[in-house]
């Protein structure tokens, strides 16, 4: 994927992480996980409308916006 074909339809990332299932989950569940091996900037909206805290886990039905790429594309 490069800029030029970019689509936030969706996309695919696999990794191999060697790390027990609960460090995973925190890893890839909240903004600060997310951010610390993966995105910019992700932020997280309950159903409520509250931004989630960034320790908080995502959950169902929750909103994301991320930002990456060197660049603010913006991705919700």
């Amino acid at each position: 994927m490069t800029e030029n074909n970019f689509s936030s339809n969706g996309f695919h990332h696999s990794i191999y992480l060697n790390s027990p299932v609960e460090i995973v989950y925190k890893a890839i569940a909240s903004a600060k996980g997310l951010q610390s091996w993966f995105i910019g900037n992700a932020v997280f909206t309950g159903v409520s409308g509250n931004v989630l805290l960034p320790e908080n886990s995502a959950q169902k039905d929750d909103s994301f916006k991320w930002n990456w790429l060197a660049k603010d594309l913006g991705i919700t």
